[in-house]
Order: structure tokens, then sequence, then C-alpha cells
């Protein structure tokens, strides 16, 4: 049962923690070093792990800090803002990056001095949705196809297929192994999907 629902703000250097006492009251905020130690040290002050639920946004900072939490036996989701129900006439900041965060097929990333080494996939975030787009990545191997019987692709499904289908081959050309290539493939289709969830304009729109 949860006693205490926490919203995180992460940054680089410091978190910023909000909630309300379960005794009512204003809100409580405190900045914290997003440091180990002083995240554990947050949370014996919050009355340790048990009955604790955190949440933050998906972005580039990673999910060290998801990691760290569970690691605790901190309940923690990390959230998409793109998929947080908003009232009508609300507007949400969000762009693809966040919704490959949400999705897990973001790279980690280990910093050593002024160098950046990328890891495996963070696989955070909902494992259905992952899975589907993966295994829908893999079509993108075959060359981009019309039939002649059938109707008029749509001109975003159309402008996918035929950069996924490049973007793939050129991969695999290069000496990249098929799963890391259709892991990449993946990753540029959860943009083609965030734009028609946003009803961006496609190419030839844009040039118009």
């Amino acid at each position: 049962m949860v006693r205490l629902w926490v919203a995180l703000d992460v940054h680089k250097l410091s978190i910023v923690a909000a909630w309300l006492p379960a005794e009512g009251g204003d809100p409580v905020v405190e900045r914290i070093e997003s440091t180990e130690r002083a995240i554990r040290r947050f949370v014996g002050r919050v009355g340790g792990p048990e009955g604790l639920a955190v949440c933050y946004e998906a972005g580039p900072g990673g999910f060290d800090l998801y990691r760290l939490l569970r690691s605790m036996g901190v309940a923690c989701d990390v959230v998409a803002p793109s998929l947080i129900p908003v009232r009508a006439g609300d507007r949400v900041k969000t762009d693809p990056r966040e919704l490959a965060s949400w999705l897990g097929i973001t790279p980690t990333e280990y910093s050593s001095g002024h160098q950046q080494h990328r890891g495996h996939i963070t696989r955070t975030g909902n494992e259905h949705a992952r899975r589907l787009l993966v295994e829908a990545a893999w079509h993108y191997r075959h060359p981009p196809r019309r039939s002649a019987r059938a109707p008029e692709p749509d001109a975003r499904a159309w402008q996918a297929q035929v950069r996924l289908s490049h973007r793939w081959r050129q991969l695999t050309s290069r000496g990249k192994r098929s799963t890391v290539a259709n892991v990449a493939v993946a990753r540029e289709l959860a943009g083609f999907i965030w734009a028609a969830m946003t009803d961006q304009p496609t190419r030839e729109e844009a040039a118009a």
C-alpha cells in the first residue's frame, strides 16, 4: 500500500522532490543533490522505502536514478509527458526522444571525464509496447513495396517505409549486427509514431 507519493524533477546535478504531507497542509518541496548518498538519505528522511512511490519525467538524464530507487525497494515510475492525461487547452512539451525513453529503447550512457560511452538499451517503461515496436521494426529489412491492387498508402506510412528500410540496409552494410540495427530502426519508428500522434506535417507538407 502506498503511504506517500513523491514527484521528482530530475536534473544533472540536483533533484527537486515535492509531496503532500499525510496530515495535509501545504506541499513540501526539497532540493537534493543527485548523488547516491543524497538520494539514500532523502529516502530515509521520508520514512524509508516501504510504501514510498515516486515518479519522474523521461528525459536525457538516463535511468540510473530509476535503477537505484528500485534496488532500494522504492516503487518508481518513469513517465512520458505525451502520455499523461491533460485537460483540454493544456499544452505538454514533448518530443520523439521522450517517447523513445519511455519505451526503453534509448541506449544507456556512461560518462568518464569528457568521454561518453553508450551501452545496451535501458529496457525501462512499457515492456509490451517496446516488444511490439521492435517486432514491427523487423519488417523494414525488406525493400519498400507497393501493391498495384491495393489503395495508395498513407503519405507518412510510405515515407516511414522508404526511410526505415534504407536505414536498416545502411546499418547492416556497415557491419552492425541485425539486432542492433533493428533497435535503431525501432527508435526511428517511434519518431514516426510520435509525428502521427501529434499531427506533425509530413516532409512534403513541410516543403510546400
